[in-house]
């Protein structure tokens, strides 16, 4: 766990440096790390996809704000969202292959996606 809490205090700098304004040091104290090393440990990431979360992190636009959210910017399982179209004809037949078809059916109504 030290370890770990020693990547994310690098990361979290790293971080500051890259976002500048969106990542302020008074926001990444040292307990924030040892919070967020403790969840990943928890969530048990790969090597690859940890080490896929941590580069992935510097090119988005604001910096993760949670662990699990930096956890979810790695590949895991090679999943990735479904094709719109084919997401829209499968919700329109009542298959919700991915969550986000699921959701984004119920918030657009189950009858109008129909």
């Amino acid at each position: 766990m030290r370890q770990l809490t020693k990547e994310l205090v690098r990361l979290f700098g790293e971080w500051q440096l890259n976002f500048g304004n969106k990542a302020k040091a008074e926001d990444y104290p040292t307990q924030k790390a040892i919070l967020w090393a403790k969840v990943i440990m928890h969530l048990q990431p790969t090597a690859k996809q940890w080490q896929q979360a941590k580069q992935r992190s510097i090119l988005e636009e604001w910096p993760p704000s949670s662990a699990r959210d930096l956890l979810a910017l790695a590949d895991t399982n090679g999943k990735s969202y479904p094709n719109s179209r084919q997401a829209y004809l499968d919700a329109a037949q009542r298959k919700y292959v991915h969550a986000v078809v699921y959701e984004t059916a119920r918030r657009v109504g189950f009858s109008d996606i129909r």
